[in-house]
């Protein structure tokens, strides 16, 4: 029987990476990075999507295959992976995903898709091919996740959703309204998924008290409710130079190392009626500060 994964689920740019490295760090864990197939029907489809991007989009996969299939990251093992891919263009995203799980075994897949939740289309196909997944919906504070993206952003122009559905990359909004898209979606989805399968979890109390919100998860999924021990993590640091990006080697830092991301300018949007209904229904009002 394949381990339970969990498809870990938030707005990009905030703390997913470093969430799912937490998580990915157990005995029987593996956190995958960023694999950017929720937009692809096919292998072929989820190719093509990376290789027009401009963010070097594939490299997660690369170096999960890499990594599950010849055993390293190398610069022949990432070539090898590519040819790989290749030979299976035709294959459909849930038989990749399938096979994903099946070569992790016995250890649980902790994957996160950051990207998925800014089109529903994009997040109920993902769902499908993970039909058997735990889903963790990850919830930052919002004026926290707009003091970090607005620094991610910073120079970069504003680009319509209906620009990208034909490129690799995915629309840029204003933080605090990628923020309000993403969770707004999530929880619509929810409605639709039995109540077993889904569970929020706040990247503060993530942070500050893993004690507390950890346990039950690993319940969840069938582990012994107590902490498991670290284990070395194959994508805590960056890929050889063909593949080196795709994964957040910061989720190694200590919670008290991480530096607070700079105040944002005032987004007129925080302030709106819709998004304070929210974020106060998430469990992270806009007044709320970082948990001690």
């Amino acid at each position: 029987m394949t381990p339970t994964p969990i498809l870990m689920l938030a707005p990009p740019g905030g703390d997913i990476a470093w969430a799912a490295g937490t998580l990915g760090r157990g005995e029987r864990m593996l956190a995958l990075p960023e694999l950017r197939l929720s937009a692809a029907k096919t292998v072929g489809e989820a190719l093509a999507l990376h290789a027009r991007a401009e963010d070097r989009a594939g490299d997660g996969l690369l170096r999960t295959v890499a990594q599950l299939r010849f055993g390293a990251q190398r610069l022949d093992t990432i070539e090898a992976a590519q040819a790989w891919l290749q030979r299976r263009a035709e294959w459909l995203i849930p038989t990749l995903l399938d096979w994903l799980l099946r070569h992790a075994g016995p250890r649980h897949l902790v994957l996160h898709e950051p990207h998925a939740a800014l089109r529903i289309n994009d997040t109920e196909q993902l769902l499908r091919a993970l039909p058997d997944a735990l889903v963790v919906q990850l919830v930052e504070p919002v004026a926290r996740y707009c003091g970090r993206l607005h620094r991610d952003m910073h120079g970069r122009l504003f680009t319509p959703p209906e620009a990208q559905h034909h490129v690799g990359t995915y629309p840029v909004l204003a933080p605090s309204l990628m923020w309000y898209r993403v969770h707004d979606t999530l929880l619509r989805v929810r409605k639709e998924q039995p109540e077993r399968r889904w569970r929020m979890l706040r990247a503060d109390l993530l942070r500050h008290r893993p004690d507390r919100v950890l346990p039950p998860l690993w319940t969840d999924i069938g582990l012994n409710a107590a902490s498991p021990p670290l284990s070395p993590l194959p994508f805590a640091h960056p890929g050889p130079a063909n593949a080196p990006l795709g994964d957040d080697v910061s989720y190694l830092r200590a919670p008290q190392d991480w530096p607070d991301p700079p105040d944002a300018p005032l987004d007129p949007a925080i302030a709106h009626p819709d998004l304070r209904a929210l974020a106060e229904r998430l469990g992270t009002p806009l007044s709320q500060g970082i948990v001690s």
